[in-house]
């Protein structure tokens, strides 16, 4: 019986876990994602120095957080959004982005999103 309560514990631990990290990704993740949207509209309007500095602030964010993320996510999922971080910067300081910028932004909003997506704790990704 005692093993039973061992295990029912450790699994109720796991679960604990899972919801905190959950928690936690979703206020690191939404919090990026706000910026790079808030950096897309600064862009439409013009306002492109506006948008590098939105674009930096939620780079800052990511780097803060580097050591968390690169423990609870996978490598290539990680440095998927840093290189398409640098990439986007990298439109943001050349005279004319162009229509660049914009497809950079949006892939990087994506990819942030799905690094939450996958690890969502819902039936699809228990499935």
């Amino acid at each position: 019986m005692k093993r039973l309560w061992i295990a029912v514990v450790v699994l109720f631990l796991v679960l604990a876990a899972s919801l905190v990290n959950n928690h936690a990704l979703y206020r690191i993740t939404s919090d990026m994602t706000e910026s790079l949207e808030q950096a897309e509209k600064s862009f439409q309007a013009g306002n492109t120095h506006q948008a590098l500095l939105l674009t930096q602030l939620a780079r800052q964010k990511w780097e803060q957080s580097s050591g968390y993320l690169y423990t609870v996510l996978h490598h290539t999922e990680s440095d998927a959004v840093l290189v398409l971080f640098t990439q986007a910067q990298h439109y943001l300081e050349q005279k004319n982005p162009g229509r660049e910028y914009p497809v950079c932004n949006a892939a990087l909003i994506t990819q942030i999103e799905l690094l939450y997506e996958m690890e969502r704790l819902n039936l699809k990704n228990l499935l």
